[in-house]
């Protein structure tokens, strides 16, 4: 099953099994039923009820199984701070860009001079 993150919930029959790979730091959020999680190299076993959630905090796979018929959101794990300003500088550049790209050549020019 190809699951697709930050998207409306994923509904889960009884037993079915979801394997998530590569989503350390990732959230998962049950919503209604109830979930049993591990990940890879974890003795852990993690158990969630409606309204609880969970991130995941080791690399490589983990299994998301439901107990009965459940609804699961999975939310990507969010960059870390300091990329966020990175990203904020990026797109304020990016904006200045555009801007300049936008004015004729001849205006730059005057401006220049």
């Amino acid at each position: 099953m190809n699951i697709r993150l930050n998207t409306t919930p994923v509904c889960l029959a009884k037993s079915q099994a979801v394997t998530l790979t590569d989503a350390k730091g990732s959230q998962i959020r049950c919503l209604s039923g109830g979930l049993w999680i591990t990940q890879d190299r974890d003795p852990r076993d993690v158990v969630l009820q409606a309204g609880e959630s969970f991130t995941l905090d080791r690399a490589g796979p983990a299994i998301v199984w439901a107990f009965a018929q459940s609804s699961v959101e999975v939310r990507a794990p969010q960059p870390p701070r300091r990329f966020a300003a990175i990203a904020r500088r990026w797109g304020a550049l990016a904006h200045v860009a555009t801007a300049r790209a936008s004015v004729p050549r001849r205006e730059l020019a005057a401006g220049v001079r």
